[in-house]
């Protein structure tokens, strides 16, 4: 088959893709691309369903666990069945098609409906997984910014779960309306540019406009606005986080002059804070490999003006980028947070999740009890020589 014919219908926008005298229907390059999707889609598919797993069963060994503790779980848990959806439902079907191509049961009419959903949870799952960091960066920001009764209600488990929830009816209706056809000129379906189930016709200019901005736009400036007034606000508060190194005396005054109540407050608004500035840390850092891999891609849309620069190499790589990081963001998170990782750990080894924890809160009261009485025996120091 001649250059001129592969120039045809079919493949007139991937004619920078195809090899020259190639006598196949077949596009090699996509064959390759479908290859490295597998992959992909298993480890993100295992370590999801892993740590979704490892959360459900640190639940059932701990129903009245700390509620800081329960948000992050629950946050944690969006992120990680965003990523089990797409690797395990978008995944092997975006494979299976741009291996076999226009030989997939895909590419024919009488599965159109299938390819159409595939399609809709393509881009579902993905904008649920940036928003997920979203949900995150949101969550770290009332916890380190917020106080007093607000602190509270943006903390709660309520307001977690209505974020949680929020998130995903946005993507979802997002790209809803060419599922129901609500736009002559926008539909899905197999496209022969991608050899994979996407949009087939974009001929609607707001409603392109409108999920750009929803599912690259809002999240990003959400996340790096979130990130930074958390930045601000630490460095701000650093003086007084060090001041707080040395204020027994006033706590004590607050206090009836009890040294030991004094001292149990201050390692109680100690914990507090570090633990909240750790939290944040394991947060961001995952935010910002997410970050690195769903950056680049969303630039290099809004920079090319063709569909076939779209499909270029550079474009294509940029895509398999952003799955990249949709896949491995849950396995980061957790190999950050040490916690969940010993629990990970322990539960590939056969072992009871239970017993960790309660070495860590035995280890975690005994450091208390040495702190405490530490403080308490340097008070009585201070006021003998005094």
């Amino acid at each position: 088959m001649s250059n001129s014919s592969l120039s045809g219908k079919v493949f007139s926008n991937l004619s920078v893709l195809l090899p020259p005298n190639s006598s196949s229907n077949s596009v090699p390059v996509y064959e390759v691309y479908g290859i490295i999707t597998i992959p992909i889609g298993v480890v993100g598919f295992i370590g999801s369903l892993l740590c979704v797993w490892t959360i459900w069963r640190s639940r059932q060994h701990h129903p009245t666990q700390h509620k800081s503790s329960s948000n992050s779980n629950i946050l944690f848990l969006n992120m990680s069945l965003s990523s089990l959806l797409f690797c395990g439902i978008v995944c092997p079907f975006h494979a299976y098609a741009q291996i076999t191509q226009l030989r997939s049961t895909l590419a024919q009419r009488a599965d159109d409906s299938l390819c159409q959903f595939i399609a809709f949870a393509y881009f579902t799952t993905l904008t649920a997984s940036s928003y997920a960091h979203v949900t995150i960066a949101l969550n770290r920001f009332f916890a380190v910014i917020l106080s007093g009764t607000a602190h509270g209600m943006f903390q709660s488990k309520r307001f977690t779960v209505f974020m949680m929830a929020l998130s995903w009816m946005v993507a979802g209706a997002t790209f809803a309306p060419p599922l129901f056809r609500s736009f002559k000129t926008v539909s899905y379906g197999f496209s022969e540019e991608s050899m994979k189930c996407t949009f087939t016709s974009l001929g609607n200019s707001v409603y392109v406009i409108a999920y750009k901005v929803v599912y690259a736009w809002i999240p990003f400036l959400i996340m790096v606005l979130c990130y930074a007034c958390i930045f601000l606000k630490l460095k701000l508060s650093k003086k007084r986080i060090r001041h707080q190194n040395q204020p027994i005396e006033s706590i004590q005054q607050s206090n009836g002059g009890n040294p030991r109540v004094a001292v149990m407050k201050l390692i109680r608004q100690r914990r507090s804070m570090r633990g909240e500035i750790r939290v944040t840390k394991i947060a961001f850092i995952t935010c910002a490999s997410f970050l690195a891999c769903y950056v680049p891609n969303t630039l290099f849309g809004f920079a090319v003006k063709t569909r076939k620069e779209l499909q270029s190499p550079l474009g294509i790589a940029l895509v398999m980028l952003w799955w990249v990081g949709c896949a491995t963001n849950p396995l980061l998170y957790a190999y950050l947070n040490s916690a969940l990782r010993q629990r990970i750990i322990q539960w590939l080894q056969m072992k009871n999740i239970l017993p960790v924890t309660q070495q860590s809160n035995s280890a975690t009261g005994t450091a208390a009890s040495n702190s405490i009485k530490k403080g308490t025996d340097s008070t009585k120091v201070r006021e003998t020589s005094a």
